[in-house]
């Protein structure tokens, strides 16, 4: 017979489990989005450097907090930029063009890389700033859902588990695409006509899951 786990060792690795699926998910994230970013501007533009660049500045200025959206940028730049040598590269190429004939070939796609990740950074501090109002609109949602559950059972509603596992699988795709659609949009957008939407999935995912949870646990 399976030994049953102690709850206290199951809240004890919940923090590591969740703190682990977050950094996978947000390298698979900067990950997608470099692919679709270099690959789209190539296929948009014979320079994609300069189509990048032109993106990356639309962004800056569309920035809410330019501070962070700079901080969010440079410490994205930092591992993947100038830990991989790519901006010493283009620094290089910029003092002196003392470059090795395939660094020669490579450096319009280096320099695209570098601007794409600045833009994958300053889109990625869009995001941040809207943490703080999607935890307040989810922490409310799910008490009104928990209410709503609570009501359900007192007066002996019927459980619908179709309604609970969709809430869940739309909070599950809605959160990762909706983020993978703005940060790897090849064309100059708005955060809020992505992060409007991407609210109002979650929030009521986040409530129709509390609202349906079993009435019996």
């Amino acid at each position: 017979m399976a030994a049953v786990k102690d709850p206290r060792e199951a809240l004890a690795v919940w923090p590591i489990m969740a703190s682990g699926r977050a950094l996978y998910s947000l390298i698979m994230l900067v990950v997608v989005a470099l692919i679709v970013q270099i690959g789209t501007a190539r296929w948009f533009s014979p320079e994609p450097a300069e189509r990048l660049g032109q993106l990356l500045a639309d962004a800056q200025k569309r920035a809410a907090d330019p501070v962070l959206a700079r901080q969010a940028a440079d410490v994205l730049y930092q591992p993947l930029g100038v830990w991989t040598r790519l901006d010493a590269v283009v620094r290089r190429q910029q003092s002196d063009g003392s470059l090795t004939p395939a660094q020669r070939v490579l450096h319009p796609w280096i320099l695209a890389y570098l601007y794409a990740v600045q833009l994958i950074g300053t889109r990625l501090a869009a995001l941040l700033a809207c943490f703080e109002l999607l935890l307040v609109l989810v922490l409310v949602a799910g008490i009104d859902g928990l209410v709503q559950r609570a009501i359900r059972v007192e007066e002996a509603g019927r459980e619908s588990a179709t309604k609970f596992n969709l809430a869940k699988a739309m909070r599950k795709v809605g959160l990762p695409l909706g983020c993978l659609l703005y940060v790897a949009a090849p064309f100059t957008v708005d955060p809020g006509w992505i992060m409007g939407p991407l609210m109002v999935v979650v929030v009521g995912s986040v409530w129709g899951q509390a609202s349906w949870m079993r009435k019996y646990l």
